[in-house]
């Protein structure tokens, strides 16, 4: 009973309620933990399909246009090996084909129940799926138009805190869907956290996105919330984000929008989360070509479960210790100036830490990354280690302004945010501000007004070098196998010898003898019972 009373706490419906019905539309996003069948995969996909056709006909009472569901969310986290990983896998039609599987036949159960879904619902559905095309194995988005027909597929590309033994594609495509409500980008997993395909996308005007994710939380800097807000922030979009909900709150989904979010709502079931006007429409012709990324390193790192992480920030770090505090940081081309004003008498079991960092990224995420990593920020810590900084808690500590700056060089490929966080899953109110002086970029970021229960307030720019010469950020080679190989899914059977070829006939022909003497035996009382 108790479980019942839960669930709908673990699957988040979400509802964004737009202006009007000319300049906008309703969207809803899923957050769910899925169904696991040990070793079953057709029971695990028949009843998470059968929870995401439950979900289409709720959001489609309420009016929404568009519904998202989380990556993996049909299969769980629980995937097999690679020798397995087919039985979990469903063949994708091409989107060029148009293809309707309400009406096909030969078309995978799932596909079919949500393509009719759709249908039946009248509006767009975006899954993710283990695809099986060939050999290969993809973690791959599908979306499906308001008339149930696959109008996108899009490839995962970069193996980020994985789940699944899934193949890299040979190139990196931009992919985006136009509905009568705009034109929406595809993003999976930790496409936010480089630079490719989303830059194509916004370069050719798409200011809205789908993000089915399965988020592997980083403290102190890389939560889902902090991570989705500051994107969609800093490029002025709408993100639709669903994630896997693992049953702790530091996975957080909804819709992010460049004017705000409100965490609260976001954890109710079927609650309206804001106000979001459609944001424009962009050709398909123009977007769906091939896109390069700067770097090609792949970081290919195994996860068994969604859990949190912690970020080494112990050697670049100074304690604040009085309430107004200053300090100055400066090495390997950055530099970070600070400026306190805080209430320190209220702090109990914590401390607030200066932190300034830059080098391959190893407060994001995995050292393998493709890219590196400039931080400057003011971090909550506990008062006597520095190994679990940016827990959310409460805290009577007030800040009455802060102000960081950041000078460094800037470079062609990079992505410069502020990363706030405070108890209960707000943002910080800020505001910066980037000056060029005399060749260097300095960014200045301001708290705007008082804050407490502050777990995280700062510049953190991400930076992709773009050519071998750019050695300022000594990059890991490429650890991934070869994309362009797909393995044999099941292993060719190894012809039979000769003696096996014998012992095979012989267990035959001693079956036949056996059947045989057990009918001679009692073929009286067969007889009889025929004869009455």
């Amino acid at each position: 009973m108790m479980e019942f009373l839960i669930r709908p706490l673990l699957l988040i419906l979400l509802i964004a309620q737009m202006q009007s019905a000319q300049d906008s539309y309703k969207a809803a996003t899923f957050e769910y933990k899925p169904e696991y069948i040990t070793d079953d995969p057709v029971e695990t996909m028949r009843l998470n399909a059968k929870e995401f056709e439950k979900q289409i006909e709720t959001v489609s009472k309420e009016h929404a246009k568009i519904i998202v569901f989380p990556e993996l969310g049909l299969t769980s986290i629980h995937l097999p090996n690679r020798s397995a990983l087919s039985n979990w896998s469903i063949e994708v039609p091409d989107p060029e084909k148009n293809s309707l599987p309400c009406n096909e036949s030969g078309i995978h159960e799932v596909l079919r129940k949500i393509s009719c879904a759709a249908e039946r619902r009248k509006l767009y559905v975006v899954i993710n799926l283990v695809e099986k095309t060939d050999n290969c194995l993809y973690s791959s988005n599908v979306v499906f138009s308001s008339e149930g027909r696959i109008v996108a597929r899009y490839r995962k590309y970069y193996r980020y805190n994985e789940f699944g033994e899934f193949n890299r594609p040979n190139e990196l495509n931009a992919t985006a869907f136009s509905t009568p409500f705009g034109t929406f980008g595809v993003l999976i997993g930790a496409d936010i956290l480089y630079e490719e395909p989303a830059r194509t996308l916004i370069e050719k005007n798409i200011r809205q996105f789908v993000y089915p994710l399965a988020w592997v939380t980083v403290l102190p800097f890389a939560t889902s919330y902090q991570m989705q807000r500051a994107w969609s922030k800093t490029n002025d979009v709408t993100v639709i984000s669903a994630p896997y909900y693992p049953g702790h709150d530091y996975v957080v989904g909804g819709i992010f929008m460049s004017a705000g979010y409100d965490p609260k709502a976001a954890r109710l079931n079927s609650a309206t989360v804001g106000i979001v006007p459609r944001k424009g429409r962009a050709s398909i012709d123009e977007i769906s070509q091939s896109v390069t990324e700067p770097i090609g390193n792949d970081c290919v790192v195994r996860n068994k479960d969604i859990k949190l992480k912690y970020a080494n920030i112990r050697p670049f770090t100074n304690k604040i210790d009085n309430d107004t505090s200053q300090w100055t940081w400066e090495g390997d081309g950055i530099k970070c100036e600070f400026e306190v004003t805080a209430d320190l008498s209220a702090i109990k079991t914590e401390s607030f830490q200066f932190f300034a960092y830059t080098g391959k990224d190893d407060v994001l995420g995995e050292k393998c990354s493709s890219f590196a990593t400039s931080v400057c920020a003011i971090v909550r810590c506990g008062s006597n280690s520095l190994d679990k900084c940016g827990l959310v808690g409460t805290s009577g500590v007030t800040f009455s302004s802060i102000k960081i700056k950041a000078t460094y060089n800037q470079r062609m490929h990079e992505l410069v945010f502020q990363n706030t966080l405070q108890h209960g899953y707000y943002e910080i109110p800020s505001t910066m501000n980037s000056t060029n002086s005399m060749g260097k970029m300095v960014q200045t970021m301001v708290l705007s007004s008082e804050a407490q229960g502050l777990v995280v307030f700062g510049i953190v720019r991400k930076f992709f070098p773009a050519t071998p010469a750019d050695k300022d950020v000594t990059l890991p080679a490429n650890t991934s196998d070869n994309p362009d190989i797909c393995p044999s899914l099941v292993p060719d059977p190894e012809p039979h010898s000769t003696r096996d070829l014998t012992l095979i006939y012989l267990s035959i022909i001693f079956s036949v003898v056996l059947l045989a003497l057990v009918a001679i035996k009692y073929r009286r009382q067969i007889l009889s019972r025929i004869t009455d």
